[in-house]
């Protein structure tokens, strides 16, 4: 099934993704600095926990703990961030699909490797999807406590969501370089 980036003429693409790379990496600049509230807080055997520690944090109990850990000026600051977060998902997901179109732009309808490449452009849309559920349950979290299935629910969203991303980045980095020799080769 095309993708809708598909439908930009190729320089339209090209500035998109361009755009979407920029934004990206100044958004993980961003990220970055409001993390820093939050993520350099050490515990009382020196522990310190980012915003992934609590997505992937699995049970109330561990959850707990990190709150305790950030307190209350480190949980306000993790919220900040993941609000913030709403942004990232747009940018990301969308940049790592642009990429991958990109690799596969111009292949022959038949051919697998535009099959997988269309597939994982989409699924990086569901992955923003789950990042936007853990999103959700982590804040609940935040402001309620990580009650039973808050932790869970972020926990199983934020894998399914790396492994997608994972999945897409990996095809990135064995496509581009068969592509690339498939396009000097036939030239």
């Amino acid at each position: 099934m095309t993708h809708p980036a598909e439908l930009l003429g190729a320089p339209a693409r090209r500035r998109l993704y361009w755009f979407l790379f920029v934004a990206t990496f100044a958004w993980i600049g961003v990220m970055q600095y409001l993390a820093k509230d939050f993520a350099s807080i050490a515990g009382p055997k020196g522990e310190t926990y980012d915003i992934v520690a609590f997505e992937l944090a699995h049970t109330s109990e561990r959850a707990a703990a990190i709150l305790a850990v950030w307190g209350d000026s480190g949980t306000a600051a993790a919220l900040v961030q993941t609000y913030a977060d709403y942004v990232f998902l747009i940018l990301y997901s969308s940049l790592i699909a642009m990429g991958i179109l990109a690799v596969v732009s111009g292949l022959p309808e038949k051919s697998g490797w535009l099959r997988t490449g269309r597939t994982l452009a989409w699924l990086q849309w569901v992955a923003a999807l789950c990042d936007g559920i853990e999103n959700a349950a982590m804040i609940v979290s935040m402001k309620s406590g990580p009650v039973v299935p808050l932790p869970q629910v972020a926990y199983y969203f934020a894998a399914v969501k790396f492994g997608i991303i994972i999945a897409g980045l990996l095809f990135l980095l064995i496509a581009l370089p068969v592509q690339y020799r498939d396009r000097t080769a036939s030239n």
